[in-house]
């Protein structure tokens, strides 16, 4: 796998997208709270990966199935970032599977399910939905 191959590498940063850079970097000046749900990331090189992915410094929460026990698309997980800082109905849940999208939704997540034939599409509706509250993304 090409991702998996970037992000072992000397410069993991390379397999980050672009797009997700740049979607990141608008949230953050909006100053709108950013969070990770995961199953795997922490599973390449565990605590160190997160030193090494430098855009993760812009997330407040890092919520990772190694410390909680529970997988997406288990219902509870979406709970630990609600629990965390923000409303589901408040946030924006991105991802590449359908079946995460599928529960994220019936906790109350906005969702957005992600293209990776079509990045620049999918970060662009995250922005759009977080527009759309009190916070405008500009």
């Amino acid at each position: 796998n090409h991702f998996v191959n970037r992000i072992r590498s000397n410069d993991p940063n390379s397999a980050t997208l672009p797009e997700a850079l740049a979607a990141i970097n608008r949230v953050d000046a909006a100053d709108l709270k950013l969070a990770v749900l995961s199953n795997e990331l922490l599973l390449f090189d565990g605590v160190e990966m997160r030193k090494k992915l430098t855009f993760l410094d812009f997330f407040n929460t890092l919520v990772h199935a190694i410390d909680t026990g529970i997988l997406n698309p288990d219902p509870r997980a979406y709970g630990f970032v609600a629990d965390a800082w923000v409303a589901p109905e408040e946030s924006v849940f991105l991802d590449d599977q359908i079946k995460n999208i599928k529960y994220a939704d019936e906790s109350g997540m906005q969702t957005v399910l992600f293209d990776m034939c079509a990045p620049a599409v999918s970060y662009a509706e995250v922005l759009a939905l977080l527009g759309r509250g009190q916070n405008r993304i500009c």
